[in-house]
């Protein structure tokens, strides 16, 4: 078995969703990606914040499958042009 925490910490999460991210606006052509994250999940809306995304004014009660309450979310956006003046190449 693996060990995860092995993982952590390492930006791996943080490379992949970049790549992810520009593959959808250069290669897709989307306009905007809009997401969010579980307040009390810091890593993941840090993450996002890294990146870029901006978070919005309300929050929301969103119920994961893995959990057995609603938690309250961050939501956030980024469009096509504030990730390419982040990511100028």
């Amino acid at each position: 078995m693996v060990n995860r925490s092995s993982f952590k910490k390492k930006g791996y999460a943080t490379e992949v969703a970049m790549a992810m991210i520009d593959y959808m606006f250069r290669q897709v052509g989307i306009k905007e990606i809009r997401t969010g994250a579980a307040i009390v999940n810091p890593a993941s809306w840090k993450i996002m914040e890294k990146l870029g995304f901006v978070r919005q004014d309300k929050t929301k009660m969103v119920q994961y499958i893995f959990l057995d309450e609603p938690v309250e979310d961050y939501s956030y956006i980024i469009t096509k042009e504030q990730w390419m003046t982040l990511n100028k190449r």
